[in-house]
């Protein structure tokens, strides 16, 4: 689908004049590649997003100052050289310049140049992040609730799509003992996925709001007071019990999270 119109190109982006019959197929082509550069796939509130918008113009105006249509397909004015690196899973080749590039090096994706400025824009917004929903994470979270019959009881929730680093502890300190390993826990407000055991859907509630509940089967939460804790499943069943936590609202949306720390 197409993420921008002429309109949005000529009157916000200010862009360089494209003809309007070139403009669709440039602009289709663009919106192809933009989608296909994301290692996050951008969902409907990205594609509406100005950041993400002018990412797509930016790759247009490129497409057009490379060759235009030729540059779609692959017969652009970019003379590649040997090297190469690497954009997601694609293999990119930096190349030589074209008339107007003063010999800087331009990435090119299948042949279709990309534009720099693009994947700056893409990379703010957290759509090229090389860990966020690294793998399909499982990790189950046990919420303390209290003592019944003199043992404690949890809340247990599954938590999809989520990144979790564990962390060796260091050698021997100086009583002969290993140090903790360590964990930290990643838990996105878009993307991450919390379950129940049976695979219903769980929502996230403050810890106070989630205590005075009678029924906690649809909810989860965090408690910093030790008392929680979570087992990754990778990771041998092993224990890690949530010290604390904090609410992470930098960057875009898509890129808020609960950042969870334990031992």
């Amino acid at each position: 689908m197409p993420y921008i119109t002429k309109t949005y190109y000529d009157d916000e982006f200010h862009g360089k004049s494209i003809p309007a019959n070139e403009f669709n197929k440039l602009e289709d082509i663009a919106s192809d590649i933009i989608y296909e550069i994301c290692r996050v796939k951008p969902d409907e509130d990205d594609i509406h997003d100005a950041t993400f918008k002018k990412a797509v113009a930016y790759e247009v105006e490129f497409l057009q100052e490379q060759g235009g249509v030729d540059a779609i397909l692959g017969f652009s004015d970019v003379q590649l050289s040997t090297g190469s690196e690497h954009l997601g899973d694609y293999s990119v080749s930096t190349g030589g310049s074209s008339a107007g590039s003063s010999g800087s090096s331009i990435i090119v994706v299948d042949g279709i140049p990309v534009s720099s400025l693009s994947i700056m824009l893409l990379r703010r917004m957290g759509l090229m992040s090389r860990w966020a929903f690294a793998g399909v994470k499982r990790v189950v979270l046990y919420n303390y609730i209290g003592e019944v019959d003199d043992e404690a009881t949890y809340e247990e929730s599954v938590i999809l799509h989520c990144y979790c680093i564990v962390t060796e502890g260091a050698a021997l300190n100086d009583q002969g003992r290993k140090g903790q390993d360590s964990a930290k826990l990643f838990i996105f407000d878009k993307g991450t996925v919390v379950t129940s055991t049976d695979g219903q859907t769980k929502s996230y509630l403050p810890c106070k709001e989630w205590e005075a509940l009678l029924d906690k089967s649809g909810f989860w939460t965090l408690h910093d007071n030790g008392r929680d804790y979570f087992i990754k499943s990778d990771e041998g069943g092993r224990k890690f019990k949530v010290t604390d936590f904090s609410h992470k609202k930098a960057g875009s949306k898509r890129m808020w999270h609960f950042e969870v720390n334990a031992k």
